[in-house]
């Protein structure tokens, strides 16, 4: 976590877009900084992070036999590169085998490639509160609504 969240703190001072790629197991090893720290620190930050989470080939052969434990820690650090691209608007990916990772970060430069960023200035205080985001984008075609695909923030903090 202390690595997630030190570049999260250093790359929300930079100018401009930020993206953060994460490619890693998801596992918290010693980390001063909690995972709240860090779900804390992802909402505050203005930084997409798309996530590929390493090892998916060797969690699907031994997940049979691991005990009930180690299946919880899985599950866990999946969950936690899932959470930090669904706060940030970014994507998350688990390739079965080496070769799909340059797949992966095609898919990544594509998403950035074709991207549209909306800017909204709320008239909320800062309270420290977490403030969702809801976005919808659709089409009328023959008086039927056609929705798009839509990945944003789930919401801000300040």
């Amino acid at each position: 976590y202390d690595a997630v969240w030190e570049m999260l703190d250093t790359m929300d001072r930079l100018p401009g877009r930020r993206v953060l790629i994460f490619i890693g197991s998801g596992f918290d090893t010693f980390s001063s900084h909690t995972l709240d720290d860090v779900r804390d620190r992802i909402e505050r930050a203005d930084v997409t992070v798309y996530g590929a989470g390493a090892g998916s080939l060797l969690r699907g052969q031994y997940e049979p036999y691991l005990d009930t434990s180690a299946r919880m820690s899985l599950m866990q650090a999946g969950a936690f590169i899932h959470m930090l691209a669904d706060k940030s608007g970014g994507e998350a990916w688990f390739p079965r085998f080496e070769s799909a990772f340059p797949g992966v970060m095609r898919g990544i430069m594509q998403s950035l490639a074709f991207q549209y960023r909306l800017v909204y200035e709320s008239r909320v205080p800062s309270d420290g509160n977490f403030h969702k985001i809801r976005l919808e984008a659709f089409q009328l075609t023959d008086d039927r609504r056609e929705d798009f695909r839509v990945r944003v923030r789930e919401g801000w903090r300040r």
